[in-house]
């Protein structure tokens, strides 16, 4: 199904039946997604939200269970066997729960729910520590398993961490049917805003916008002494702005640019330290950054805009300062640029690609003027897709459409995983009463001295994010050489 991408080893192949199931999971979420942002009102029925983040789960967290193997040792078909009954174990658990939403909120069952719901409740957790385990690893999933526990030790912690203790299947409750745990602000992110703009940059990247970028920047800054390396940078700046994720950067720019440096006289350890640097700036690159930007707004209750506009300055600084520091070394070292003979002319760049740059202004202006934030990125996938048809290098065939819906699939279902485990860090610290307790000890310990409390945030901020990337928050599964729809017509713009 796809082969050739470094990161495409991490699924397992599907053909045939089950392939068809996640292109349908894949083609119904994103349905239903467009259903409940939009506010729709077919025949007058409208979700309750509990109930439209089940059905999210249902469609993507059933997912990972059959795009990654419980283990890749042992006999594959035993394994499948396994993976399919979870993934159906899933799709009956969320259904249900999704049906009774509206009963679950009216009757508190966040709280102390019948036995046969706390039964529902005690797998669903289960399921989701299994499904952080085989998209980000067992680490993660055990700290998360730690911390979803902390309700049954809370009250014997010392210090500022000690709470309130809670039975297990108190627990169990909230943690999968109260709207403060696996339902809590990770997974409304996930369900009202960040869903549109993921799929916005598969899009982008399945149109061939990374290739776009690599000639933009090549166009602009290839000549230029270092010119390999300012490329690198330019490229990761433009295509990390659009899909938030370090890894994807990599793939789809590093692929390029790191022979391309390394060929130009700079040492291999400083042509990936570049990359490396050029890529995890796109995380701070606005209009898309990683998924943390987007639960910091919730968190704030400010507007995604706000965020985004506050990252702008210093986002911009940083690729800067990395340009300088390429130009140093070159001239340091002598180092000059490509002939503009073996660059892509900036008129072509331009003609064949200014519908990328023209998406991006659309996103730009439904989210900053007219400021419909979750809606914008529909409207800019709407706006890419309808112009990549017009032209033959960029027009989907039916083939390649349907890997576009499956990789946003992919991306969608490792995504829903990792902030539904998140969530319940958030909702054992509800529960147990000591939520804003990190916080207040970091102010308290700042003693009011303001710098001072930012380097403790932002050393907190260092610690607990650790990895976080790595994680694939914000990864494109399938990105990168050999997936990519257009792959065979990026090809044509070697350098």
């Amino acid at each position: 199904m796809e082969h050739g991408s470094p990161i495409a080893t991490r699924y397992r192949t599907l053909t045939g039946f089950w392939e068809w199931v996640t292109i349908g999971f894949s083609i119904l979420g994103i349905v239903l997604a467009v259903y409940h942002i939009f506010y729709f009102q077919a025949f007058g029925f409208m979700l309750m939200d509990n109930s439209y983040l089940y059905l999210l789960m249902t469609f993507y967290l059933s997912m990972v269970f059959l795009f990654f193997p419980l283990t890749k040792k042992g006999s594959q078909k035993v394994i499948f066997s396994i993976d399919a009954f979870l993934f159906f174990l899933t799709l009956v658990i969320s259904i249900y729960l999704a049906i009774h939403g509206i009963e679950i909120i009216q009757r508190g069952w966040g709280y102390l729910a019948p036995t046969h719901m706390m039964v529902m409740a005690v797998m669903l957790w289960a399921l989701v520590l299994e499904a952080v385990r085989r998209t980000a690893g067992a680490s993660l999933a055990i700290v998360i398993l730690v911390f979803s526990l902390y309700p049954l030790y809370a009250a014997h912690m010392p210090g500022f961490m000690e709470g309130y203790s809670r039975s297990f299947a108190t627990t169990a409750n909230f943690h999968a049917l109260s709207m403060t745990s696996l339902l809590g602000i990770p997974m409304k992110v996930f369900g009202i805003i960040l869903i549109g703009f993921i799929i916005f940059g598969v899009a982008l990247q399945a149109s061939g916008g990374g290739q776009f970028f690599l000639n933009l920047s090549g166009a602009l800054l290839g000549s230029t002494r270092g010119g390999t390396a300012k490329m690198a940078v330019l490229s990761s700046a433009l295509f990390g702005s659009l899909s938030g994720s370090v890894i994807s950067n990599v793939v789809t720019t590093g692929s390029i640019t790191i022979p391309a440096i390394k060929k130009s006289g700079y040492p291999a350890h400083y042509a990936g330290g570049i990359e490396c640097a050029a890529s995890t700036g796109g995380v701070l690159m606005p209009p898309i950054m990683g998924a943390t930007a987007f639960v910091m707004a919730a968190f704030l209750g400010v507007s995604y805009g706000k965020i985004a506009l506050a990252a702008a300055i210093p986002s911009v600084l940083a690729y800067i300062g990395l340009l300088i520091q390429v130009d140093g070394y070159a001239g340091r070292n002598g180092l000059k640029g490509l002939p503009k003979s073996e660059l892509p002319s900036l008129k072509e760049s331009l003609k064949e690609g200014w519908f990328y740059l023209v998406g991006i202004a659309v996103l730009l202006y439904v989210l900053f003027v007219i400021r419909l934030e979750s809606q914008a990125p529909f409207y800019a996938i709407i706006f890419l897709l309808a112009f990549a048809m017009i032209r033959k290098e960029t027009r989907f065939t039916p083939r390649s459409f349907l890997l576009f819906i499956q990789t946003s699939g992919k991306l969608l279902c490792e995504l829903i995983a990792i902030l539904s485990g998140g969530g319940m860090i958030l909702g054992a610290r509800a529960l147990t009463g000591v939520a804003a307790a990190f916080a207040r000890e970091i102010v308290a310990l700042a003693g009011g001295n303001m710098l001072f409390m930012l380097l403790l945030g932002a050393f907190a901020s260092f610690i607990l994010g650790n990895g976080d990337d790595h994680h694939g928050l914000l990864r494109l599964p399938g990105t990168g050489p050999g997936p990519c729809p257009h792959n065979d017509r990026a090809k044509s713009h070697g350098r």
